[in-house]
């Protein structure tokens, strides 16, 4: 589905991290629920306030986030959509741009605000091959693993 044929709540969702900063956080109210329920690879959330003082955190060491949200599958209130996030982490390959790939899973409720939110992405891709020492020795492990197929 293109973005312009989107129901307005996952429309929003697509605007609201197109560049995620500061700005977006008070921006998060209109998008979700007070009774979200956000998960990733690293946490679940319960609640917006929890979720607007997680993403703060996340973002206060970033030079630049944002994501291309690339295709969309609606079906009525849910709602998957693949997408490519663009990082910058002073902690992360030297401050250098980073891009992983990952998918959301969202579900709206009766009032139009998303209230469930699921991401898949490889943490390691994001954050563990990035790190000196610890990124060589995983991607050397992957080397082998493909090797080994």
């Amino acid at each position: 589905m293109k973005s312009a044929d989107l129901p307005a709540s996952f429309a929003q969702f697509e605007t609201l991290y197109r560049v995620l900063d500061a700005n977006s956080i008070p921006a998060m109210q209109a998008v979700y629920d007070d009774a979200v329920v956000f998960i990733d690879p690293v946490h679940q959330i319960r609640g917006l306030d929890a979720l607007q003082a997680y993403t703060g955190k996340l973002l206060a060491h970033v030079k630049a986030c944002g994501f291309d949200c690339q295709r969309w599958i609606v079906d009525g209130d849910d709602a998957v959509v693949q997408w490519v996030m663009h990082l910058q982490h002073a902690s992360l390959r030297g401050g250098a741009p980073i891009a992983l790939k990952g998918v959301s899973r969202l579900h709206r409720n009766a009032q139009g605000k998303i209230d469930e939110h699921e991401d898949f992405y490889d943490l390691g891709a994001m954050v563990y091959e990035h790190v000196p020492v610890l990124g060589a020795l995983i991607r050397g492990v992957k080397h082998r693993l493909a090797g080994a197929a």
